[in-house]
Order: structure tokens, then C-alpha cells, then sequence
């Protein structure tokens, strides 16, 4: 679904300046950054972002619970799964990337791969089953 520009606008004017750590709170992962926020807690340094992240799951999913949310800057490839999900998780992409950046998502047999365009939008998926990034360029990409 795509997100309102209400909230999609103040959410990447805060990535655009947003600190990153100075390594990555994920190693592993093909990333220019990667930032893990705590959901109720206090995000030192990246309240407001975190607000914004809070903005965009109350609007599509007022009820969903979740503790940690990752914030990445160009993340691409490095096919995965999130093993400490324990149901489904919620994916936005935002950016000036021009080509590319869809998630792609492995059904449950390895010949089934479901991609899906989550620029501007958010999706619903599994992160249980091996999920990654396909490259994208012309811009930078958030998710």
C-alpha cells in the first residue's frame, strides 16, 4: 500500500540526516548502513526518527507488536532469513533510487520467489522464509 505523503515526507527528511552508528548494529549484511531502533524504549540520538518509523505502523497496522525495527541505507542482496521473527513484519523502501530495490521473498519451495515493489510502500511478509534485496540505482535507497 503506498504511504500517505504525510507521512513518507518528515520519514525521509529525517533519513536524509539522519547519524548513522559508526558500524553497523547487523554484520553479515550488504549494507552501506544499518541501524537497529527499539520499539518503547529510548533510541538515543534517533527519537525523532524513531517517532516517524512509529508514524508509518500506526497507520498500517495499529495493533502489530513489534520490538526492533532495522533501518538500512542502500541495503541490497544478502539473501537471509530473520530468525528472531516470531510472525509476519512489515518492509518500506523510500528514496531517490530509480531502478531496482524490489524485495524479493522465497515461498516454501526455493522455486517460488514472490517480488515485491515496496518503494513508497509498505508490505506485510515473512521474514522467516529467505528473503533479500534485488540492486537497485540512480539514488539512495532506505528501508
Amino acid at each position: 500500500f503506498p504511504l500517505p505523503t504525510s507521512i513518507l515526507g518528515p520519514l525521509h527528511d529525517e533519513l536524509r540526516c539522519t547519524r548513522w552508528p559508526p558500524a553497523p548494529h547487523r554484520a553479515g549484511m550488504q549494507t552501506q548502513q544499518y541501524l537497529v531502533l527499539h520499539r518503547g524504549k529510548v533510541n538515543e540520538g534517533y527519537d525523532t526518527l524513531a517517532r516517524c518509523i512509529d508514524d508509518v505502523l500506526a497507520w498500517a497496522d495499529p495493533d502489530f507488536g513489534c520490538n526492533m525495527v532495522a533501518v538500512t541505507k542502500d541495503f541490497q542482496g544478502s539473501p537471509h532469513i530473520d530468525a528472531s521473527d516470531v510472525t509476519y513484519q512489515y518492509a518500506v523502501s523510500i528514496g531517490d533510487f530509480a531502478v531496482g530495490g524490489e524485495l524479493c521473498v522465497e515461498g516454501e519451495h526455493a522455486d517460488e520467489v514472490w517480488v515485491v515493489n515496496t518503494k513508497n510502500s509498505i508490505a506485510k511478509i515473512d521474514g522467516r522464509f529467505i528473503h533479500w534485496v534485488r540492486g537497485h540505482s540512480g539514488g539512495e535507497r532506505y528501508s
